[in-house]
């Protein structure tokens, strides 16, 4: 006799294999298409972002896990996977496990978060490479400033993305699915 299926856990690896598979073909076109590498890296955040939010953690994770380890089998460029991996990947999942804090904590421990993985990877790069950014070291300390602001607010207009569409999907999804 064979054993009972459970549907939460059917339904889990399910919306994993859907989200990765999605997340897969985001990543393929990045490769594909270079100009247009951060539009599908930010699309593989908002697949995870509405995984995670609307189904679980754990699902989101198995989905994280599933997507990166075949990335690294079926797509050539490692910067993509890296991308993803680092950045792209990793911070929907960041975000869901501290969404229960408060305001102001989320968002301090979202900016270290996204900080701390820009200077791992530039420092990474740097090591790897040399001297990566020779013009850096002739700007002035103001201008420094200056880019790390801008790097900033790309970082909360990128968390503000991940937010509205995760809104236009939940009102998409309840208007039309759910009767």
């Amino acid at each position: 006799m064979p054993p009972e299926v459970n549907p939460k856990q059917s339904a889990t690896v399910a919306l994993a294999g859907l989200s990765s598979a999605l997340s897969m073909a985001a990543l393929w076109a990045g490769f594909l298409i270079p100009i247009s590498r951060t539009a599908f890296l930010i699309a593989t955040s908002i697949i995870l972002n509405i995984t995670i939010r609307y189904a679980s953690k754990k699902t989101g994770l198995i989905a994280f896990v599933s997507t990166v380890l075949l990335g690294f089998l079926l797509i050539p460029s490692r910067s993509v996977i890296f991308s993803y991996l680092l950045i792209f990947g990793m911070y929907p999942l960041w975000k869901g496990f501290i969404m229960n804090t408060p305001f102001k904590a989320q968002w301090a421990l979202k900016l270290i978060y996204l900080n701390a993985m820009a200077l791992g990877i530039l420092g990474a790069a740097s090591w790897i490479v040399g001297d990566l950014f020779p013009i850096w070291d002739r700007l002035q300390n103001w201008h420094k400033y200056i880019v790390l602001c801008v790097i900033q607010g790309g970082y909360v207009v990128y968390d503000i993305i991940l937010d509205y569409t995760f809104a236009v999907f939940h009102r998409f999804y309840h208007r039309h699915f759910t009767r």
